[in-house]
């Protein structure tokens, strides 16, 4: 492990143990937490497309999906589970969103990132077990809009 993942590794860990839930109540994931996905994290991580614009397959970053509830809870490239119900510290779509905004691994990578709350909510909804509720999934246009059930 090089320095700069060792620092990281540091912060990431002190973020995550500074982190207290907000929520004393049980997250509700569809209203609270889907919403966030779905708007930061789906764009880059759903399944394959062809780009209406250019032609081609963009297939999910890291190779990791986050549209459906059978895929959250994998692993991508990097071999971590992105939701490990009941544990925020092993999980690394938190792990991401706390990094340093100049980590090359910090996510979202494009637009803004997750609020303080919004942080709370997928911390907490972890803690709370990771359940989906009724969520059976998302899709998306080939252009990225929502497809409405």
């Amino acid at each position: 492990m090089n320095r700069r993942s060792l620092v990281q590794l540091v912060v990431v860990g002190a973020s995550l143990a500074t982190v207290t839930p907000l929520y004393a109540e049980d997250i509700d994931f569809e209203k609270q937490v889907l919403p966030v996905l779905e708007k930061k994290c789906m764009s880059c991580h759903r399944e394959a497309y062809t780009d209406p614009a250019k032609g081609r397959l963009r297939k999910p970053k890291g190779d990791l999906r986050m549209d459906m509830p059978e895929d959250i809870v994998k692993a991508g490239e990097s071999e971590k589970p992105a939701i490990f119900a009941g544990e925020p510290d092993k999980s690394e779509a938190l792990a991401r969103v706390l990094l340093p905004e100049d980590s090359d691994d910090f996510m979202p990578s494009k637009g803004d990132p997750l609020t303080k709350d919004e942080i709370e909510a997928l911390k907490s909804w972890i803690q709370q077990g990771a359940k989906f509720g009724k969520w059976k999934g998302s899709k998306f246009t080939p252009e990225g809009e929502k497809v409405k059930e």
